[in-house]
């Protein structure tokens, strides 16, 4: 009777060790499949799939403003896709060529309002009234006799 008693222990021990030996085999294989998929994905260039940042990656931009006032779309940033409603939108600009511009977050449902006196070198916080979810830009305009500025900076719509 003590025999069939250890023999039954046995078997058991041999199925927790094979589900113990199941277990580190799984928990493994997804990390391998994980850590690969994520390899893939950092090498993505979402550029070929003509897909908007998300909101909070500050974005580069380079453009010429129009000038005497003209507001259309050459005085217009990329768009990006807001990701949290109502929240302020950053701006660092880093060249406007000694000019002062005026600025505010656009979409096709609301806009922001002005921020004026926008400069070289400074970083702001703009008013964006937008829906998380949103496709949003920013629209700089230039004062009524002023001529075209060059601009660079970086935003990002939050």
């Amino acid at each position: 009777m003590l025999c069939i008693i250890m023999d039954e222990n046995k078997k058991r021990g041999g199925n927790d060790m094979f589900r113990k030996k199941i277990l580190v085999g799984s928990i493994t294989a997804t990390l391998l499949l994980t850590s690969g998929i994520s390899v893939a994905l950092a090498d993505t260039n979402l550029d070929d799939f003509n897909v908007e940042p998300f909101g909070t990656t500050w974005q580069s931009f380079a453009l010429t403003v129009p000038g005497n006032n003209v507001n259309d779309s050459r005085g217009e940033t990329p768009s990006q896709t807001k990701t949290n409603a109502f929240a302020d939108a950053g701006l660092r600009i880093h060249s406007t060529g000694g000019a002062s511009l005026d600025v505010r977050t656009e979409s096709s449902s609301t806009n922001g309002s002005w921020r004026y006196g926008v400069t070289s070198s400074n970083t702001y916080a703009l008013n964006s009234p937008h829906q998380a979810g949103s496709t949003v830009w920013l629209q700089f305009s230039t004062g009524l006799f002023q001529g075209p500025v060059p601009i660079t900076g970086d935003w990002r719509s939050n």
